[in-house]
């Protein structure tokens, strides 16, 4: 894999922003790290609407500027999305990565009302939909009729690198139902290597991804 560019499609990587770890000038020593693991685009998703992460929506534009410009100097290309926490409300909103893929998140108790009728609103607008880190919600297994009707109406699956580190993503990717691995890197410079590891064990992830072609 050394001459391939990774992505990495869920970060919390906009200081200030949300309850990202990462300061300002920790940027640098961050896009070194994924520099080094060869990533090619990194996708900041900051929170929106998650009821237990205020979000500064203010300061999005100044802090992607920011972390834009370092990236650059690396080689990266850092694009901004949202991770939208889909609760009541009737209509998805968001920013989506790459002006075409929302990355969605939900309550890890209890599912969503009418969740496969919004999702499918959305996706009649263009819009693709990943789910974010799906190894988190017990009422979404791969058995489970909700999980079956969201892979037929043509959603993605991500899973995080530490979901496949404690077990909880591996019946996902086992069955290659999962279609997408991210870090959700909230600050752990440690991230990118071990995105690789997990790549290497399950390597049909880079094909899935690559289909998504974002470049």
């Amino acid at each position: 894999m050394p001459n391939m560019k990774f992505i990495d499609l869920h970060t919390h990587l906009l200081p200030g922003v949300d309850d990202s770890k990462l300061h300002l000038e920790q940027i640098e020593e961050m896009m070194n790290k994924y520099k080094e693991a060869n990533f090619g685009v990194i996708a900041v998703t900051p929170h929106l609407y998650n009821p237990y992460v205020f979000t500064h929506i203010d300061i999005i534009e100044e802090r992607l500027k920011y972390v834009k410009s370092i990236a650059e100097n690396y080689g990266i290309k850092c694009i901004l999305g949202s991770e939208v926490y889909v609760d009541q409300q009737e209509i998805i909103r968001g920013i989506p990565i790459d002006l075409r893929y929302q990355l969605i998140e939900f309550s890890t108790k209890l599912p969503i009302a009418d969740l496969e009728k919004k999702v499918e609103a959305l996706k009649n607008t263009g819009i693709e939909i990943i789910i974010a880190h799906v190894e988190r919600y017990p009422y979404m297994g791969v058995r489970t009729k909700l999980f079956k009707n969201l892979r037929d109406m043509g959603v993605f699956f991500q899973v995080n690198v530490g979901g496949l580190e404690n077990g909880s993503a591996l019946p996902f990717v086992e069955e290659r139902v999962a279609d997408i691995l991210s870090t959700d890197n909230h600050g752990d410079f440690t991230f990118p290597e071990r995105y690789l590891k997990q790549l290497e064990d399950f390597p049909y992830l880079i094909q899935r991804m690559e289909s998504l072609n974002i470049n």
